[in-house]
């Protein structure tokens, strides 16, 4: 599990495409956010995700301590899904931490 430090409205590579890709973990860390905060971490799936509210470009949207999993052994992992994973932070020091399993046969 590897941990990113977000700025905000900087789009950030944080997984690079990857074919054995089988699972997906993406949280937001809620220790490091000042409490009231209401920031999000929006989700782009080989896009860079736009930070504006209601922007069809959006992805998915994180708020503090809510996370992702797209688990291809559930049906919820889309090819689309094992390419690039972008991140991009409303406000600034978003802590996100991101994991990935991967297929060892192969």
């Amino acid at each position: 599990m590897a941990t990113r430090t977000l700025t905000s409205g900087v789009p950030t590579l944080v997984l690079n495409p990857n074919p054995q890709r089988r699972r997906l973990v993406i949280q937001v860390l809620s220790t490091n956010i000042v409490a009231g905060n209401t920031g999000r971490v929006h989700l782009g799936y080989n896009f860079q995700p736009q930070i504006t509210a209601g922007n069809p470009a959006g992805g998915d949207i994180l708020t503090q301590a809510a996370y992702v999993d797209k688990n291809e052994g559930v049906g919820t992992l889309a090819p689309a899904h094992k390419g690039q994973v972008w991140a991009n932070a409303q406000v600034t020091d978003m802590v996100i931490d991101v994991a990935e399993d991967t297929d060892s046969v192969k």
